[in-house]
C-alpha cells in the first residue's frame, strides 16, 4: 500500500506541529520536566502497522524522522490474538527489529481487521485534536510529577535538590553555547563540582572520575557529547 507512507508522515507531521502548538502554553512546565513532553523535542518515530493494529515507537533525535515498516500480512502480527498477549511489544519489537533504544509511545487497535480498501479513513482526521489532548495530558503529569517524586523518596529514602537541579540545566545550557574547546573547560569544573555531593571524586588524569557508592567504585570517563 504505497498511498501509507505519505499518509503516515503526513498524519504524524500534523500531530507532532499540534503537540509543539499546545505544549508551548506550558514553558514553564516543559522546561521544569521536559521528560513528561515526549514529541516537544526533535523525535524519530519508528511506526510498525499491520491489519490488527499500529504500534508507534519513539526516541530523541537530532531532528524528525518517521519511518513506516508495513507488515499488512505478517503471520505472527496480524492476528487478533497479538493484541490481548502480554508479550505483544517484545513480539512487535522482534519482528520489526525495533532497536531498545526506542521507547513505546502507543498502541492503537484497529476495529475488528483493518480495510485496506479503506484503510486512510480509519484515523478519522482528529490528529489536531489528539495532539493538543496529549500535550494536555502530559501538562497534567507534570503538574503532578513533584508529588510522584515526594511518594517514590518517601519509599527510598532519597531526596532532590530541585533548585540545584534547575541551576545545573541553566549552567549546562550556557555552557553548550560555548565553541569545543571553551566547552569541555567549563563543562569539567561544573559537573565535578556537582558530582561531588553525591560521593563521585576524581581520580587521576584528565576527565576521568571514579564513582563509589556504598563501598564500590566505578570509573568513568567524563566528556561533553
Amino acid at each position: 500500500m504505497d498511498s501509507w507512507q505519505p499518509y503516515t508522515r503526513s498524519r504524524w507531521q500534523t500531530i507532532l506541529a499540534s503537540y509543539r502548538e499546545r505544549a508551548a502554553e506550558y514553558p514553564d512546565l516543559a522546561k521544569a520536566h521536559p521528560g513528561e513532553f515526549a514529541l516537544l523535542g526533535p523525535v524519530e518515530l519508528q511506526i510498525v502497522v499491520c491489519l490488527v493494529g499500529e504500534w508507534t515507537f519513539i526516541r530523541p533525535a537530532a531532528q524528525d524522522a518517521i519511518t513506516l515498516d508495513e507488515r499488512w500480512d505478517d503471520p505472527q502480527l496480524s492476528t487478533r490474538g497479538l493484541l490481548n498477549r502480554a508479550d505483544a511489544e517484545s513480539i512487535v519489537r522482534r519482528v520489526a527489529a525495533v532497536g531498545d533504544d526506542f521507547k513505546l509511545l502507543q498502541v492503537e487497535d484497529y476495529p475488528v481487521k483493518l480495510d485496506v480498501k479503506h484503510a486512510l479513513n480509519f484515523h478519522g482526521g482528529n490528529e489536531r485534536y489528539e495532539a493538543r489532548e496529549k500535550a494536555d495530558r502530559d501538562a497534567r503529569n507534570a503538574v503532578r510529577a513533584p508529588q510522584w517524586r515526594e511518594a517514590i523518596n518517601a519509599l527510598t529514602g532519597r531526596t532532590i535538590d530541585h533548585a540545584a537541579l534547575a541551576e545545573l540545566r541553566e549552567r549546562l545550557e550556557e555552557i553548550r553555547q560555548l565553541k569545543a574547546g571553551a566547552r569541555g573547560n567549563r563543562f569539567e569544573p561544573c559537573a565535578i563540582s556537582r558530582f561531588s555531593d553525591s560521593g563521585v571524586r576524581e581520580s587521576e588524569g584528565w576527565g576521568v572520575l571514579m564513582l563509589v557508592v556504598g563501598g564500590f567504585g566505578a570509573f568513568g570517563l567524563l566528556s561533553w557529547e
